[in-house]
């Protein structure tokens, strides 16, 4: 659904040569569910190799240079909780929080229903921010060369969002004031107590070293807390428990820019993953994280849920959307990211005209569907996953 040219089954038969991902010659399933979805996609073919994705107005910053300092951010193995207690552990071990983090944040926006672009710095430099309504920056390194497009872009009406180190550092692992100055921010005090955390082992364990409480929840500081002092050109919208600033806001021009002092995606998953034992292979699966119930945590993960159009919004929250165009219509990818089969979902799709059918590929049939003020709606059963093609 997003346009992929390949499918790679890795190493199928004879079992002879193993990598992480291959498929069991033993599991039929796992062979009959592969062939399912590559014969559903052969009906959509035209569709995925000539159409578009339909750009997102909303972006996560894949920073390289977070990328290339933190890959590279060793730190003994006694002061992570969980490594330390590994007597096998090397002694030193790679911090991931903030490329963990990304990960995270893009989770917690897809919940909430937004198409989600990936970019980098290199991307902004070449103008990826002009088509952006709201962009996130999840890091503790950013390229000082992107701080003066960010500061143009939310003066013009953009909305940053920044938090897991808030870019304090530049790509040279310095102190970098141009971004601190942007935040409205003169100071940024920084505590970890873990390191390398993945997601459904060592995160349900973490404990959180702080929370920051504002109107009517608690939203806990996992893994990092960072203590942000202003400048007085932000303002302080919440406070951890010492009273030094959490949470901070900066009107600039006609956009804003959000400073979260916390790993806010890790702390949106969370609250939704389990203390279990791993599971180690077999048919004994891991679970998809989907109790995601406090409102107070999702809507200071993502604020700004409401100032951006969706292409699809899906009446579950866990079920994601890809919206594709044609010259013949519209594709809608539809992935189930529950641990059940969905029943009745309501599913609605901004296009400018009516199509003249709607078709769900894995049932073969044509839905009933209604369209009102530039919005499709169709209601389906959705088990794993389905193409629904929206025709001219």
């Amino acid at each position: 659904g997003f346009g992929a040219r390949h499918i790679d089954n890795f190493w199928v038969a004879p079992a002879e040569r193993y990598t992480e991902n291959y498929v069991s010659w033993g599991y039929k399933d796992t062979f009959r569910t592969l062939s399912e979805s590559i014969y559903d996609s052969a009906e959509v073919e035209k569709f995925v190799v000539e159409g578009k994705v339909r750009p997102a107005q909303v972006a996560i910053i894949m920073s390289k240079a977070t990328d290339y300092n933190e890959s590279r951010l060793m730190v003994p193995k006694e002061k992570d909780p969980f490594a330390a207690q590994c007597k096998n552990a090397p002694a030193t071990v790679n911090q991931t929080l903030c490329r963990k983090e990304q990960q995270m944040l893009y989770l917690a926006l897809r919940h909430a229903q937004h198409a989600v672009d990936c970019i980098t710095e290199e991307d902004i430099l070449e103008g990826a921010l002009k088509d952006l309504k709201v962009v996130y920056f999840a890091g503790e390194w950013i390229d000082n060369r992107i701080i003066p497009k960010l500061e143009e872009w939310v003066k013009a009406g953009g909305v940053l969002y920044c938090c897991a180190g808030c870019g304090h550092k530049n790509q040279y692992d310095e102190p970098e004031p141009a971004m601190l100055k942007l935040l409205g921010l003169k100071e940024i005090k920084t505590t970890k107590n873990a390191y390398h955390m993945r997601t459904l082992l060592e995160l349900p364990l973490c404990e959180p070293i702080d929370t920051f409480t504002e109107f009517v929840g608690e939203f806990p500081a996992i893994a990092m807390k960072q203590e942000l002092a202003s400048d007085g050109s932000s303002r302080i919208q919440a406070r951890w428990s010492d009273k030094s600033g959490a949470v901070t806001v900066r009107e600039l021009g006609k956009g804003k820019i959000f400073a979260v002092g916390a790993l806010a995606g890790t702390t949106y998953i969370k609250q939704a993953v389990k203390a279990i034992p791993w599971a180690r292979g077999g048919r004994h699966v891991v679970y998809n994280p989907t109790e995601f119930a406090n409102a107070f945590i999702t809507n200071n993960t993502v604020p700004v849920r409401l100032n951006v159009d969706a292409p699809a919004v899906c009446s579950n929250g866990l079920v994601e959307s890809i919206v594709l165009d044609h010259k013949d219509g519209t594709l809608v990818t539809l992935v189930n990211w529950t641990n059940a089969p969905v029943k009745d979902l309501e599913v609605q799709v901004r296009m400018k005209d009516a199509p003249k059918t709607v078709r769900t590929v894995s049932g073969q049939r044509n839905l009933p569907f209604t369209a009102k003020d530039g919005v499709v709606t169709f209601r389906l059963d959705l088990a794993e996953a389905d193409y629904v093609v929206l025709r001219k």
